[in-house]
């Protein structure tokens, strides 16, 4: 049995330690953010909906899977990658939506959000641009055309 994977890029070894380091980042700052939510219940309450925690596990477990798959090199780490990218983005666009207008008495206070949130929406963007450049990177380094054997020059003469 002849293995037609080569050997990995360097850019993509720092792709899979960026995914396994955000998946632990992600998984240790929702600990604190329950841990510190338990010891100081007037802590503002950082619970999330099932459907919304639901899906920022899948992504955690997707980052997990991609980081193996690029790895060891297989196809199935664009696959992983895009499905993140995919759920990336409707949550990106769901934040998008406007939520209850502002009451004139609270005009200050959503003033200072709204400029928060515009932020937010930024770096979220910047991330989501960021994620779909790492999933096509991925893509062109695991395609069938670039896990070809790939035969150096040799250097001898003949």
């Amino acid at each position: 049995m002849t293995d037609d994977r080569r050997v990995r890029p360097r850019l993509a070894t720092v792709i899979c330690i960026y995914e396994g380091a955000s998946v632990l980042l992600g998984v240790v700052s929702y600990c604190i953010l329950t841990y510190s939510h338990r010891i100081h219940p007037s802590v503002a309450d950082y619970s999330t909906p099932l459907l919304q925690s639901v899906v920022i596990w899948l992504r955690y477990v997707l980052a997990l899977a991609a980081a193996i798959a690029l790895w060891q090199m297989r196809r199935a780490a664009f696959y992983l990658l895009a499905g993140r990218v995919a759920i990336a983005l409707v949550l990106f666009l769901v934040s998008l939506l406007p939520s209850t207008p502002p009451t004139p008495a609270h005009s200050e206070y959503m003033m200072s959000t709204t400029v928060v949130g515009g932020m937010i929406h930024i770096v979220s963007a910047a991330f989501l641009i960021l994620h779909a450049c790492i999933a096509w990177y991925v893509y062109n380094i695991t395609s069938p055309k670039a896990l070809s054997p790939h035969v150096p020059e040799s250097n001898t003469l003949t």
